[in-house]
């Protein structure tokens, strides 16, 4: 056991903080493409047009309220106010 990473996680000999670990059999890839879905010729969304999308959303479903937008959101009403400042 490695405690200057945590005393209750153990870390196989030779895995220390920021090694990954080896896959094992049947592990998954994080992020993989199902087959056939490869290329579909559409424009993927940046990070920044997903969040003002998302905004727009809940901003439309709280009837144009921000205070509720921003607690449906989980963020101040300030954060609010600057995202919309920024995406404009």
């Amino acid at each position: 056991m490695n405690p200057a990473i945590h005393p209750l996680i153990e870390v196989p000999a030779g895995h220390g903080a920021g090694q990954p670990r080896p896959p094992a059999p049947g592990d998954k890839p994080l992020l993989a493409v199902p087959p056939g879905k490869h290329d579909t010729g559409e424009a993927v969304k940046s990070l920044q047009e997903v969040e003002r999308d998302y905004i727009i959303e809940i901003l439309s479903r709280s009837g144009g309220n921000r205070s509720q937008a921003a607690r449906m959101l989980n963020i101040s009403r300030r954060t609010l106010q600057r995202k919309m400042a920024r995406f404009g």
